[in-house]
Formats: structure tokens, sequence, C-alpha cells
């Protein structure tokens, strides 16, 4: 995937106060010295130097300061990374910082709460991995968006706390406890109890609260007959949630064979609705189940005339595989190159489709591979000839062989 669309000298504006990362820097030399007064420090890119240094140090972390580190998963404070502001404090003209690849990172900010997630999962496997549940099960109750930042980590969290989280799915603290459950790795959440405790739910007043129950049926379903009932009722329930374009529901949804597969159709449906501001997260569900994407053409193609190029890339992939199932995507393939300047994809995405091109056509897919040759990072360029030849010449090549096209493009 393309780092970045843009430049690779561009650069965001950092948003944090002038000097806070210089001062930060001072202190990551010794930063192990005063490890849970970083966590804690006010200054973000402190913070930051702190989470580095815990996820190549993860015996660093201590049952005291455990609590600190899990208060990070719900950090919103935006930032640049500690690469880019590297480069552009202390060696602005290096290779390494501004090169063809663009690899200083500071095309974007990042919350600080990502850098958290790598050490926590990793802490999930060793001795903290009790205090640490302990911590998250607090900052998840504290407010929906809370709880939304603790719940990716519920693959590596469940089972130490499945028992709380089952108990709340009943009372008062229901929509939080069930963002966590709708996470959990499917069918380990619990026996067909849970499920007729979920169904209760599924029929509540409150819209988030219904159509979460409904997630967490369809996760929490061992396949077992006491699921297949709650099963049902919770696709009718989505698929009604999914055509309320004012309820942003794609985002929330986990990628995940038990949620995608009965329910490809409506998420494609809903990507093609104009109305509904969420369409672009239909992608990340249908890449879990790519022959699902067979089921949802609208949706592809109503993302392909608005998709940036990264999006793009990713429609690509999941086009690919489909072959002449996926036909009636030709023209916004091709709009979606002119568009985007991703040529060299978008002939193999069509070669796998094999769809017929016009004079009129490949002159289009002609000009977007020449503008893309002009990207930054482009090693080297194979011509319009040879692209078309390994799209349409041979039967499909696996990605893992394909070595023409471009070195630093790749799905």
């Amino acid at each position: 995937m393309l780092a970045a669309a843009g430049p690779a000298f561009a650069r965001m504006a950092d948003p944090r106060p002038a000097g806070e990362y210089a001062a930060a820097s001072a202190r990551a030399n010794d930063i192990g010295k005063h490890l849970g007064e970083s966590l804690a420090s006010a200054n973000a890119y402190e913070r930051l130097f702190a989470l580095q240094y815990i996820d190549r140090k993860l015996d660093a972390v201590t049952a005291d300061i455990a609590p600190l580190l899990a208060a990070l998963i719900a950090d919103r404070t935006k930032v640049l990374s500690l690469q880019c502001k590297a480069c552009i404090n202390s060696c602005s003209l290096c290779d390494a910082c501004w090169g063809l690849y663009g690899n200083s990172d500071c095309g974007r900010l990042r919350e600080l709460r990502v850098s958290a997630v790598g050490p926590l999962t990793a802490l999930a496997k060793g001795p903290l991995r009790a205090p640490l549940a302990d911590a998250l099960w607090v900052i998840a109750l504290r407010s929906d968006a809370d709880a939304a930042a603790v719940a990716p980590l519920m693959t590596s969290y469940g089972d130490a706390l499945r028992a709380r989280v089952r108990t709340a799915v009943d009372g008062p603290d229901a929509a939080a406890a069930l963002r966590l459950l709708e996470n959990f790795s499917p069918g380990q959440c619990g026996d067909a109890t849970l499920g007729a405790t979920l169904s209760r739910r599924v029929a509540d007043g409150v819209p988030a609260v219904r159509a979460r129950a409904a997630l967490a049926i369809l996760v929490c379903g061992e396949g077992s007959d006491a699921w297949k009932e709650p099963a049902r009722v919770a696709v009718t329930e989505l698929g009604a949630a999914l055509t309320d374009p004012h309820r942003e529901i794609l985002e929330e949804m986990p990628a995940v064979v038990p949620i995608v597969a009965p329910l490809a159709q409506a998420i494609g449906l809903r990507m093609a609705d104009s109305a509904a501001a969420d369409g672009k997260h239909g992608v990340r569900l249908l890449r879990a189940v790519p022959p699902a994407a067979a089921d949802a053409l609208a949706g592809l193609r109503a993302r392909l005339k608005v998709s940036d190029l990264d999006e793009s890339l990713e429609l690509f992939q999941l086009i690919e595989p489909l072959g002449r199932r996926a036909a009636s995507l030709k023209s916004a393939v091709i709009g979606c190159a002119r568009r985007t300047g991703a040529g060299y994809w978008a002939i193999i995405t069509l070669g796998a489709i094999r769809a017929r091109l016009s004079d009129e056509e490949r002159a289009i897919l002609r000009r977007a591979l020449r503008s893309e040759c002009r990207f930054p990072g482009i090693e080297s360029c194979a011509s319009f000839s040879n692209v078309m030849a390994e799209a349409y010449g041979r039967p499909a090549i696996d990605q893992r062989t394909r070595t023409s096209g471009y070195g630093r493009r790749s799905k």
C-alpha cells in the first residue's frame, strides 16, 4: 500500500506546544528510571516515549504502573510520530527521513492511544494480565467512547473480563458491556444462557443496546441449536439498522465471519447509500470475508467513485479475486483509476474480471499509468503493454509471486 498519496516531503503541522518534543526527548535517555511518571506526564511526547520504551522492554512494566499504561488506551491526544519528530529535529537532510519512500512519517497525525495497543496486547499474555484487565474494565465503564477504545483489546483480555461483562449485560452498564462483548473472539463469550439474555436486550428500547446485543449474538453463538433463533433475530435487527443512514453502525461492527457473512448484501447497500457517512468502513468488513464481496457489488461501485488512493487499492484487492462476477464494475474501476491515478492495480483488476476495453478506455488507463509513474517513491515503471500482458495474457498470478509492476506498490 502506498504510504501516502501526496508528495514525500509533505508535513502535517504539529498540534502540540512548541518545545514539548524537545523536553520529552531530553528525558528519554533515562526514561526507565521514571517510567510511571512519564506515562502520566502532561507532555504528550513524553507519554509516547514511555510507550515506545515499554514496547521494546515489556518487563519494565510493574503492577503499580499497569493502570497508568492502561489509561493511555483512551488517550486521544493527536501527535506526530517519534520518527517524524526525530527527522524534523535531528536529521532534516537524511535520506532515511526524506528519501523516495517518504518514510519521515510526517504525513499524518495519530491519536496517542494507537501506540498503547501493541504493549497492552503483548502484556495480556503475562503476569500483568489481571491488573491490566481490572484497569481496562474501569476505563470502559466511564463513557461510550472509552468503551469503544477498550473494545479492540477484548480478543486478548476477554477471558479475564468475561464474568464481569456477562453480569453487566443485564444491568445499567449494558451499553458499555455489550460494546466489549461484541469484540470477543467468536464463539468464546459463554453458553446459551447468555444467548437468552442477549435476546432480551435485542428488544431493548435503546437503539444502540439493541444493535450491540444483536452483534454480540452473532459473535458469541457457537453453532448450537440454542443460538439459531437468536441469530436469525439478530440478522433481522442489524439488517434494519443498516438501512438507517443516521445510525453510524458500520464503524462499530467487528470484522469477523459470523457478522460479515450473513450481512454482506446489507453492508453493500449501506456502502451505496450516499446519505450514510460510514460507508468507507464497509471495505474493512468485507476484507474479513473476501468471497462475500460478490454480494456487495453496489457498495464497491459506490466506494470506487469516492475513494482516495489507499482505499482504491483495498477495493481492487477485494474485486480482483471475484473474477467475472465483478464484470459490472468495469466502468467504476476505470473511473477510479482516472481520478486517483492508480493505474497499475486498476489494469490488473480489469484483467482479473476479464473486462473488454475500448480504445478510449485503454487511453484512460495509459494516462493513469503514466501519472502513477510520477508518484514519489516509484522506483521503476512497467510499460502499458507489459502491464496489459500481465493482466490479460496469462492466468491470474498469486499476489506473493507477482514481480512486475512497482516495487513500492502492493496490496
